[in-house]
Parts: C-alpha cells; sequence; structure tokens
C-alpha cells in the first residue's frame, strides 16, 4: 500500500498522455527462435539484459521478436546522441513510463531523476523498459540515470539494454553479484536449422550440407544471411552457388564498409588488410606481418568494438576475423598494394618456423610461393609430420605446390613422399625417397645428413603403417645412429625425431621378443617426447608401458600406465592441442592394457567400457593397432563367452600376415588367445596340437596346455607342466594364476572329488576362471596354502596372501631404501654398513620374492603389504 507522502505527492503529478510507440517493426521475413526468446524472457525476470554485439547481429530483431511473444509490459526507447543531454533523456524516459501506465511529473522533468523515476516506477507492475542504443550515451548524468533504474526489482522494473560497444555503465558488479545477463554475439548466431529456415523463407531451398556451408561461410551472422539470401535467389548458374558467396561481393563489401569499417582510421584499416591473410592472428604474428610493435592493443580494441573481430576462446591471445570481412580485407590488400600478399605470407612462414609450428609454416611459404624455404622446411620437419595423425592440412597445402618447383630443389620431392604416405600408397614411398637420394647423390655427406634422417623417418612411418617390424626396428635404430652426428643447430627438429625414433625402437623391440630392451627405450622415448613436446610418442609409449607391465604380471601398475595415458589424453583435447579427440588413436595399446586388467578380475563392464574406448581410437590407425583391439576384442568375447564374436575377430587378426611374421611376440600372444578360445570352445586337441612343441612355455601358456592336457585325460602331462611353474606369484594377477596351477595339480592327481566336493573333471567348466568358489572350503584352503611359507586365502575375505619367505630385520631394513633413487653405496653409508654387505642383502631380497631387479622387487614388495605405498 503506498504511503501517505506518496498520496500527496501524486495529487501533483499527472498521467502522460503517451507519445507515439517508438518500438521498431520486425522485418517482413522472420523465424522463430525459441531458444533465443527464452533466454532473453528468462534473463529479464532475473534482472538487467545487457545485448552487446556489433553491426548487424540482429540484437534489435531479437529483443523486438521477444516483446511480441511475452505477456508483460514493454517499453522502447531508442537512444542517440542528442539523449546525452539529460532534460530529453528524462522527457523521453517519463514519456515511454506513462506509456506503460507510470505516474509521472506534472510538469518538466525533475532534476532528481532517480527520485521521481522511482516514484513512477512503484506505479507500475511487471514492466520491462528496453533502451536501444545506450552505447550512443556518454553524458554522466545520464547514465547516473540510467544506472539508478537498474536498482529496482525485476519484478517491477526490468530493463534490457542494447549496444554495439560495451556502455560505459561500470557493470562489473551485476554481473558479479548474477544479476545481469550477458548476450553477445555467440548468443545470437543462427545456427544450422535456424540458418535453413530463415533461407527457406527466403525462398531459398539448399541441400543439407550446402545450408551448412552457408552458416560456416558468415557465422551464423544475420546480416550475413541475409546477403546470402539476397545473392543465392538472384538467379541461378555457377555465379550463384554457395562457393561464390564472398565478402568481396559487391552487396557485402558495401554493408561491411559502411558499417564496420567506415569509422575506422586508415591505419588500422591498413593493419587489418595486411593481418587478414592468416586464418587467425595473434600480435605477435600481427607485429611480424605490420612490422609495428602495437598488434596487441590494436587486436584488443578491435575485440572490444565488435567490429567482427573475435578472440579465440580456446587459444588465449588470438584473434579471428569473420570469414566475409576476411574476404573483403584480402580483395582490398590486392588491389590497394599489389604484391604485398606474397611477401607477408613469407613474413608469416617466417614467424611460424620460430615458432615451432611447421605445419603453419608450410601452408604459408606455399602461399608466399616460397620454395626454398619450403625445401628445407619439408627436409627438416617432414617426418613428425607424417606421423601427426590428420594430414588433411597438410595434403592440402602441399597439392598446391606446382610440379615446376620440384625442378628447382630435390628436396621438394619430399611432397610426393608426403603425399603418397598420406593417401595410404605406403609401398611407393622407398621408391620415391629412393629417387630422391639419387637426385642428392652428387652432395657432400654433412649436407645429406639431416634429409636422410627424414628420409628414414617417411620409411619408418610406412612400415609402422604396414605393421614391417624388421624394417621398422633397423629404421628407428639407423635414424637414432644419424641424429647422433647432427648438430641440434643445423637441425632444429632434432629432439622431435629423437623421441620419434626412440618409441619406434621400443615399440619395436617389445613386439619382437626383447622387453627388457623395449622398456629403457619407452621410457626414454616418454620423457624424450615431453621435452620436444610430441604428445602422440608420449603416449603411445605409456600406452604399451602398461602392456609390458601386465605381461610381466603386474596388473595394476598396467593400469596406473594405462589411466596417466588417457589422463593426458583428455587433457590435450581440453587443451586444444587435439581437436577434441580425447580417445586418441595413440591411446590404444593403453585402452588395450585395460581391457586385459579389467578381464583378468572379471570386472565385465570396466572391460566393456575400455573395449569401447579402444575401439573409438582405433579409427585411422596402423596395422598393430587394429590388431590389439582385435585381441581385446577376443579376450573379452572371451570373458562373456561369446566365442563366435572372438573368431570373427581372430579373423582379421590372421589376414596381417606382414604384421604377424616380423613381430613374434604379437604371434604367440595371438596363438594364445586363440588357444584360449579353443579351450572354451570344446577344442583341447587344437589347443595341444599348437602349444605342445614350445619350449620354454610362458606361465599363461603352460596354463591353457595343462587345462588341454586334463580335458583330454592326460593327467600325468599336467602335471608335469604344472610342476615347473614357480610358486611365488607378484600381484593380484600371479595369485590368481598360481591358484589355477594348485587347483588343477590336484584335479591332474585326481583328488577333485575329494578336496573340493566338486564334479569329476570332465564335468567342470574351465573355459573360465569363474568356476572357482568366493568362499573356499577348509580343503580348498589348504590346497592354495604353500606349506614352505604359510600364505593362505582368507575364508571370508577373498584375500589372497602369496607365498614368500619371511625377510630379515637387515633385510627389511635395506628394502625401505628400494624405492629411492640411492645406490648400493649410499645404502651402504645410511646403515653404516658396507657395500657388500647391501649386495648380499640385496640378492637374499630378490631371492626371497622371485624378482631380478630392483623396481620389480618394489613392485612385488607392495603387492605383499611388506612395503608400504608411495606417498
Amino acid at each position: 500500500m503506498r504511503s501517505r507522502t506518496s498520496e500527496r505527492r501524486g495529487a501533483e503529478i499527472l498521467r502522460y498522455r503517451p507519445p507515439e510507440d517508438e518500438s521498431p517493426r520486425l522485418p517482413p521475413v522472420l523465424i522463430e527462435r525459441e531458444r533465443l526468446t527464452a533466454t532473453i524472457e528468462a534473463s529479464t525476470r532475473q534482472g538487467t539484459t545487457l545485448v552487446c554485439a556489433g553491426a548487424g547481429w540482429g540484437k534489435t530483431v531479437a529483443v523486438r521478436a521477444w516483446a511480441a511473444t511475452t505477456s508483460r509490459s514493454v517499453g522502447w526507447l531508442t537512444l542517440t546522441a542528442a539523449d546525452s543531454d539529460p532534460d530529453t533523456f528524462r522527457s523521453r524516459l517519463f514519456a515511454v513510463l506513462g506509456r506503460a501506465g507510470g505516474v509521472g511529473p506534472a510538469s518538466a522533468p525533475p532534476a532528481d531523476c532517480a527520485v521521481a523515476a522511482h516514484e513512477c516506477a512503484a506505479t507500475l507492475d511487471d514492466f520491462v523498459l528496453v533502451l536501444d542504443g545506450v552505447d550512443e550515451i556518454c553524458e554522466p548524468r545520464v547514465l547516473e540515470d540510467i544506472r539508478a533504474l537498474l536498482r529496482y526489482p525485476s519484478n517491477q522494473l526490468a530493463v534490457v539494454l542494447l549496444a554495439r560497444v560495451e556502455p560505459r555503465l561500470s557493470l562489473h558488479r551485476e554481473r558479479v553479484s548474477g544479476e545481469l545477463t550477458d548476450l553477445r554475439d555467440s548468443d545470437l548466431r543462427f545456427f544450422d536449422d535456424e540458418c535453413a529456415q530463415l533461407l527457406a523463407r527466403h525462398g531459398v531451398e539448399l541441400t543439407v550440407g550446402d545450408a551448412r556451408r552457408v552458416q560456416r561461410r558468415t557465422g551464423g551472422w544475420p546480416a550475413g544471411l541475409s546477403l546470402a539470401a539476397a545473392f543465392l535467389g538472384g538467379g541461378s548458374g555457377a555465379d550463384r552457388r554457395v562457393e561464390g558467396f564472398t565478402g568481396a561481393l559487391p552487396a557485402v563489401a558495401a554493408y561491411l564498409t559502411h558499417e564496420v569499417l567506415s569509422g575506422l582510421p586508415a591505419s588500422v584499416r591498413s593493419f587489418l588488410r595486411r593481418t587478414s591473410l592468416p586464418d587467425e592472428v595473434c600480435a605477435g604474428l600481427a607485429d611480424a606481418l605490420t612490422e609495428g610493435s602495437d598488434s596487441a592493443r590494436l587486436l584488443e580494441n578491435l575485440e572490444q568494438t565488435n567490429a567482427l573481430v573475435t578472440a579465440c576462446g580456446e587459444k588465449a591471445g588470438w584473434y579471428r576475423y569473420h570469414p566475409l570481412l576476411r574476404d573483403l580485407l584480402r580483395y582490398e590488400l590486392s588491389r590497394e598494394e599489389p604484391g604485398a600478399g606474397a611477401e607477408i605470407h613469407r613474413r608469416a612462414a617466417r614467424w611460424y618456423d620460430d615458432e615451432n609450428d611447421t605445419l603453419a609454416a608450410i601452408r604459408s611459404a606455399v602461399a608466399g610461393a616460397h620454395w626454398p624455404f619450403l625445401a628445407r622446411l619439408l627436409e627438416t620437419g617432414g617426418g613428425p609430420l607424417a606421423l601427426a595423425g590428420d594430414h588433411t592440412a597438410l595434403v592440402a597445402a602441399l597439392n598446391r605446390v606446382p610440379a615446376s618447383a620440384y625442378l628447382t630443389d630435390a628436396r621438394l620431392e619430399l611432397c610426393t613422399v608426403l603425399l603418397r604416405y598420406c593417401a595410404g600408397d605406403y609401398e611407393a614411398v622407398p621408391k620415391y625417397t629412393g629417387r630422391i637420394r639419387r637426385r642428392l647423390a652428387g652432395r657432400f655427406e654433412v649436407e645429406r645428413r639431416s634429409i636422410e634422417v627424414t628420409l628414414r623417418t617417411l620409411e619408418l612411418a610406412a612400415a609402422t603403417a604396414q605393421g614391417n617390424f624388421t624394417t621398422r626396428t633397423a629404421a628407428a635404430t639407423d635414424i637414432l645412429d644419424r641424429l647422433a652426428a647432427v648438430p641440434t643447430a643445423q637441425f632444429p627438429a632434432l629432439l622431435q625425431y629423437r623421441s620419434l625414433a626412440l618409441g619406434s625402437k621400443g615399440v619395436g623391440l617389445f613386439w619382437t621378443g626383447r622387453q627388457d630392451k623395449a622398456e629403457r627405450y619407452l621410457e626414454a622415448a616418454r620423457a624424450a617426447a615431453r621435452i620436444a613436446g610430441v604428445q602422440r610418442v608420449e603416449l603411445d609409449a605409456q600406452g604399451h608401458l602398461a602392456l609390458l607391465a601386465y605381461l610381466r604380471g603386474f596388473p595394476e601398475e598396467a593400469r596406473e600406465h594405462a589411466v596417466a595415458c588417457h589422463e593426458l589424453a583428455v587433457q590435450t583435447a581440453a587443451d586444444g592441442s587435439r581437436t577434441g579427440q580425447s580417445h586418441s588413436p595413440d591411446c590404444v595399446a593403453a585402452y588395450v592394457a585395460l581391457v586385459l586388467v579389467e578381464s583378468d578380475r572379471q570386472n565385465v563392464p570396466a572391460a566393456r567400457q575400455a573395449l569401447l574406448a579402444a575401439q573409438a581410437a582405433r579409427a585411422g590407425s596402423d596395422a598393430l593397432s587394429s590388431v590389439l583391439v582385435d585381441v581385446a576384442h577376443c579376450v573379452y568375447s572371451r570373458l562373456i563367452d561369446d566365442v563366435p564374436t572372438a573368431r570373427t575377430a581372430l579373423r582379421r587378426i590372421r589376414s596381417e600376415t606382414l604384421l604377424l611374421r616380423t613381430a613374434s611376440t604379437v604371434a604367440r600372444w595371438v596363438a594364445l588367445v586363440e588357444a584360449e578360445i579353443d579351450l572354451v570352445d570344446g577344442h583341447p586337441e587344437r589347443v595341444e596340437a599348437q602349444l605342445a612343441g614350445r619350449d620354454p612355455l610362458t606361465r599363461r601358456e603352460a596354463i591353457c596346455l595343462a587345462r588341454a592336457e586334463i580335458a583330454l585325460g592326460d593327467f600325468r602331462g599336467a602335471e608335469s607342466l604344472l610342476a615347473r611353474l614357480g610358486t611365488t606369484p607378484a600381484d593380484l594377477a600371479g595369485v590368481v594364476d598360481s591358484c589355477i596351477r594348485e587347483v588343477l595339480l590336484g584335479l591332474a592327481r585326481r583328488r577333485t572329488d575329494r578336496m573340493l566336493g566338486l564334479p569329476a573333471p570332465e564335468a567342470v567348466g574351465f573355459g573360465s576362471e569363474r568356476w572357482l568358489p568366493d568362499r573356499p572350503s577348509p580343503l580348498i584352503a589348504d590346497l592354495l596354502t604353500d606349506s614352505s611359507s604359510g600364505g593362505s586365502i582368507g575364508g571370508t575375505a577373498g584375500v589372497v596372501v602369496p607365498p614368500v619367505d619371511r625377510l630379515s630385520e637387515r633385510e627389511d631394513d635395506v628394502l625401505r631404501y628400494l624405492p629411492t633413487m640411492l645406490s648400493a653405496q649410499e645404502i651402504a653409508d645410511e646403515l653404516h654398513v658396507s657395500v657388500n654387505t647391501v649386495k648380499a642383502h640385496l640378492k637374499s631380497i630378490y631371492r626371497k620374492l622371485g624378482a631380478s631387479r630392483r623396481r620389480e622387487a618394489v613392485m612385488r614388495a607392495r603387492g605383499l603389504g611388506i612395503l608400504g605405498a608411495p606417498d
């Protein structure tokens, strides 16, 4: 209820006679944009709304369309520079408020507009005031009047501000408190479906692909879409296709010149022209292109004034010009500064090269026809580019190099090598690298060092894609030898090449049966790649370390490596280094390791999730990655008893004949997986035929063969196989193997029914380990206990305590130092004993833990609970 004071004051003021409605008319062609309308409706109920965007973004149309649908009263005041006069602004303001039913002053607007506005607003209910062009106001008193309007509750008086640039209202407090909703060009732009609807309303029917291309060309800019509709609907033929719509068209150029460029100083327009050639620009690049030093300020001002220059959100300090504006600027550059474009491209190429962005440098060098510089870029950076994954931009750039340029420099034939590689013609790569070598035969060896490294790297890349591990390992070894003789100053990409070669050799050694050497190279590759910024190599090395840990019987370590690999890939994608790929092709080995670990744990959901990640990462990968994913698919299918799917995956694997012939570890692993599937499928005779002649057998091979022997009734043969296995498993996977060994020994001795209370061996489903009971009986516990160590399976917890000889007190002291980097001598100094004593203790520790080296002893001790986990 109003106070008596208000009533007395109301007697002195009268209701305004509303003037003509100031709200703008809606355009004849309009589509409903429910998304935007709902956003504006919600924002007006929360507080103040600021719609701030440059020319042509449809600010007025969007708010006017909302006003036509809302149930609230809306008053519209379009401001001009004349409203910087306080009396003019206040008169027009109270006229709008009066039209809405507000009670204003009886005579001329009062000096204290805030008080009068408060009294007037108190008579309103659920009213929205739209101030269009608020950026035109610069008078402090008028700005303060506007700020006073923002203080009222939104259910009484809500304000919508429309501006081309940020108004001088100091709205930071409202932003922090959440009382201000900002709508920018990113909120006003048309999406693909809205773009297609608008064009259709204009009578322009396009395919989904063409409509999407129009959206990309215009960036969803409403003014650009209207211009595109006029162009595309104005006739037919090649000149009216989507590709023909550019910013250089007279109608588009006239709009951009009048609405965006006309108010800019000549020096700023020159700056825009000379920096329009790259798709994205930063201050450093702009300084290089313009030979200036003020680019940071200019770019920031252009972005703040909404001159169709926007900041790249994913790349701090980088800016992007609107595609149509960039077209116009490039056209003006060619017309007003003929010949300047080539030199600007060359400057960009040199700047990108200094910033170690080889692909961007190549694109600029090609655009500037700078062939000697391009030859140097290919010579020093061609190898990493071939292994970079997505080759779309590289192929597009190299296809623009004319064949005549190849005659000027033999190194430019690297374009052909890269193009053949990117096309998947791997067999042609050695042919073209050999041709380059013949052309360079007359040069001194020193001059050929760097390009020979690049040629060998390309041959390595081709061998990798084909799955030829003989060539791959030999090429990696040769590259490392050659790099040792090349100075870093002469070969800037040396660290990248070295990390690539280390990783390739580590993987090559891994899959050809030399895992001990492989680990050193993989660790070195991971470290070198991190320094050189070659994340593909780092991810692949990390993934193979996960597989190595699994194959050695350390599933927890394998899982840690695999998870670290995935997290690095996700972080890389989030940082923009990789375009949205969290399931990177370089993480295939890591995901496969996770499938294996979770399958051993009988964790079907986790194994399935890891398999899906591996399959998503498989696209476009090499022969090895494809085989690894299929192996993981086989293991998962065996876990869920889906034998047909496993057989299908095996057939795909068998088609990779070159890989299976040159990668012995892969071939042996595949044979084991196939044997396990045969066992599940009821074909133990196939297992015996495949594994019986192998010597020595791995632990898994021996268990698989023993199960086959039992199924065939050869219990003595099974006992002989299993008795030779070790009895000190390192972790959960080893414990499971040990349990199976002991149970199978019991079965082989025909004591099954007495010890386990289970059916005879012929009736037991040996296709899966899931038949083991969760709560073992005392007889099973006795069976799974090593009498020499006292270890047993806990009856209710299901936790296995592996058998191990007890460490002495001094051995335990030495063990505490093993996770550190201290040498044997330094440990001896710490314990005040001789180094020989420490070495004797180490030998005893390794023997008791069943380890052969320091890290293995640490992992086993932690698995057994003897040594605590790292901090």
